[in-house]
């Protein structure tokens, strides 16, 4: 078969996934949505997706990886991938009484401890896992959530496919359901600050293909551009900072991992401290990519196939 037509069999393929089975999804329990997306992985580890993930995880960890346990991390991404797809569908099914049957908070004594200063709680996340997750747990244990983020609809437009616009459309009115308000980049933030100020949690990313300035620093053995907008706004506000990390747990549900408050140095000009902090925060992510990689190499397809012309390169 002509890579041509095998291409146009599976877009099809894909499109009545997304018009049939997809409205399903809610319906099957998180081990049976787990079993389908790792069908449908195995079937990609052969995949253009499969080799960039690939020669990523090798820029990333450099040589001593061996290619057995690199088929192993690169197939629990492109299952780990669907899994999240398929959660993400499950949003709008999300209520308090079900919540912790799709993930549950740890950490919980970190955030109240930053919350009983009164000025609101900054959760700093990387898109490590379904970081989404944590808008619905944290939402429906009973705190009030602003999202900054980029909306899906931005990863939109006639260069991208009938199959990517149309996923995207319905990840940005899955998130529509989520007990959160988006402040999406481009819009003003005097609603995060606002938040802020009535002592609720703002949830932020230190990583992403656009926003605010950035700053290097060292990730294994690449050079990553990290946003200063976190510890920007911590240091505008003087609400605490705390990082944030989502595991998929062997059940298939979410931990969300609310660390201690980052700590910010006393001395030095602002672009230094921001500098240190963001270094500290790269090191704890490294600890836990270390652990999980699987859950950040699909991070690292999309930031190179998704650069935006004008942006930095996330990871260089």
């Amino acid at each position: 078969m002509e890579k041509h037509d095998k291409n146009n069999l599976v877009d099809t393929a894909k499109v009545l996934f997304i018009y049939t089975i997809r409205h399903l999804i809610p319906l099957f329990s998180p081990q049976r949505r787990a079993v389908l997306a790792e069908i449908i992985g195995r079937q990609s580890l052969r995949g253009e997706k499969a080799h960039i993930i690939k020669d990523e995880l090798k820029k990333l960890f450099g040589p001593d990886l061996l290619d057995k346990e690199l088929n192993q991390i690169t197939l629990r991404t492109l299952n780990n991938f669907r899994k999240d797809l398929f959660d993400t569908w499950c949003f709008p099914s999300l209520n308090p009484k079900n919540i912790k049957d799709f993930g549950y908070l740890e950490g919980k004594e970190n955030l109240n401890k930053a919350l009983e200063k009164g000025k609101g709680a900054i959760i700093a996340v990387s898109h490590f896992g379904l970081w989404k997750a944590i808008l619905p747990v944290i939402g429906y244990t009973g705190y009030k959530v602003t999202q900054i983020a980029k909306s899906p609809l931005d990863f939109t437009g006639n260069k991208s496919s009938f199959v990517n616009n149309k996923v995207m459309e319905i990840e940005y009115q899955c998130e529509k359901s989520l007990p959160a308000k988006f402040i999406y980049l481009g819009q003003f933030l005097r609603p995060v600050y606002k938040s802020l100020a009535n002592n609720e949690v703002v949830v932020i990313s230190f990583d992403g293909v656009k926003g605010t300035k950035r700053l290097l620093t060292r990730l294994f053995n690449r050079d990553v551009h990290f946003s200063s907008g976190p510890v920007t706004l911590s240091l505008e506000t003087g609400s605490p900072l705390l990082p944030a990390f989502i595991i998929r747990d062997k059940d298939e549900r979410h931990k969300i991992k609310i660390e201690q408050e980052l700590y910010m140095p006393e001395s030095g000009g602002k672009e230094q401290i921001i500098q240190q902090v963001i270094n500290n925060y790269a090191l704890l992510l490294k600890d836990y990519i270390a652990k999980y990689p699987c859950h950040y190499a699909m991070f690292m397809y999309i930031a190179l196939t998704h650069h935006i012309k004008g942006d930095p390169q996330v990871f260089l």
